[in-house]
């Protein structure tokens, strides 16, 4: 039906295009006939404009139907989106998908959408995920690894939502996946940029450790090296400030 509204549109356009340049022929060769044709160049113009219309309003020339809103809607998605029917094959991918697993449309198309989820995730992904949808829930942002075509994993979040006729039944799953390979990159760069500084902190404290121990020591030494009891009283007191200090510190 789309196919023969596509041909009478065509049909229609060529038609007021061409009545339109012979009329104009005509009109400006009076040679043709033996005789010069009345000013025709308003009529012609009308035809066209009468034909077009009836292209646009019987046949929806340049009209939006829900077919090629759809198509321009898959292909102009940023995340991959993958239509499964009932038996779990898939039906339907949009560009996004075949970029990002790099399989061909044939490649991907009736096969079974577990075989391309990584095996360490495909028990959980069928028996959690997959299962909760099929009962009606609509999942989100669950975390999948799919396994592209040279057989590298790539991390993905996907959500998920049932497909259903009008009498309420699932005829199959609609599943949108996000690649999370930035994120995962930028999260790997943060833990190590935190293992950085929790190592530089931990160097920090062993040093402050280290050097509060060396000041008691010395205190030590000075207190048994000392013979004035008052000095001694003033080292001592001032060491058992040093020892409380680190005690302190230990704790932070």
């Amino acid at each position: 039906n789309q196919i023969y509204e596509k041909k009478q549109q065509a049909r229609l356009i060529f038609l007021g295009i061409s009545a339109s340049f012979l009329v104009g022929l005509f009109e400006f060769s009076p040679s043709l006939l033996g005789y010069r044709i009345p000013e025709l160049t308003t009529f012609a113009l009308a035809l066209e404009c009468i034909v077009i219309y009836i292209a646009i309003v019987k046949y929806g020339l340049f009209s939006i139907n829900r077919i090629s809103a759809a198509e321009s809607t898959l292909a102009a998605m940023y995340d991959a989106l993958m239509l499964v029917d009932r038996e779990g094959k898939i039906a339907v991918v949009n560009h996004r998908t075949l970029d990002l697993l790099g399989y061909e449309e044939s490649e991907i198309i009736d096969s079974q959408l577990e075989s391309f989820i990584a095996p360490v995730f495909r028990k959980s992904f069928l028996t959690n995920f997959h299962s909760d949808v099929i009962s009606g829930e609509n999942v989100q942002d669950g975390e999948v690894e799919l396994i592209k075509k040279g057989g590298d994993n790539i991390s993905v979040s996907i959500s998920a939502s049932a497909i259903k006729d009008q009498n309420s039944e699932s005829q199959g799953i609609v599943y949108i996946a996000r690649d999370l390979t930035n994120r995962k990159k930028s999260e790997a760069k943060i833990l190590a940029d935190l293992q950085e500084k929790e190592l530089l902190i931990n160097e920090i404290h062993h040093r402050v450790k280290n050097n509060l121990q060396l000041i008691s020591g010395l205190l030590n030494l000075q207190i048994d090296d000392e013979g004035d009891p008052k000095i001694n009283t003033i080292l001592a007191d001032n060491n058992r400030r040093i020892q409380s200090i680190a005690k302190v510190h230990d704790q932070l």
